[in-house]
């Protein structure tokens, strides 16, 4: 009974160093955890925003074609409509400013043609 009594009391504070081992290993796992999922997060969250700044960047080029096909665009009409109401039928009848209209539609549309062809990357 003595030797029992002996080993119940050395286990005390056995007991006491094993469950804080164990207090501090639970303690200790979860912490690097946190870290790893965090760095997982900061990664992640730094390839969102250069994708967001490659869309933004893709934006602004889009604005740009935009409003350089409606110019051309515009201009081709508004020269066309002046060559339908208001251009001699005649050519012969034209004068040099007449003449040098006409090949103001011709380059709009050329302005156009390489719009379309422009690719905006990613």
């Amino acid at each position: 009974m003595a030797g029992g009594s002996a080993l119940l009391t050395l286990a005390g504070p056995v007991g006491w160093g094993v469950g804080g081992a164990v207090l501090v290993g639970s303690g200790l796992y979860p912490n690097s955890r946190i870290k790893s999922h965090a760095k997982k997060a900061t990664e992640e969250l730094v390839k969102v925003e250069a994708e967001t700044s490659s869309l933004l960047a893709a934006g602004h080029k889009i604005d740009g074609l935009r409003s350089r096909t409606v110019k051309h665009s515009s201009g081709c009409r508004t020269e066309l409509a002046w060559q339908e109401f208001s251009a001699p039928a005649d050519y012969s009848e034209f004068d040099v400013e007449q003449k040098e209209r006409l090949a103001a539609p011709i380059n709009h549309i050329r302005s156009l043609s390489e719009l379309l062809r422009t690719e905006v990357v990613l």
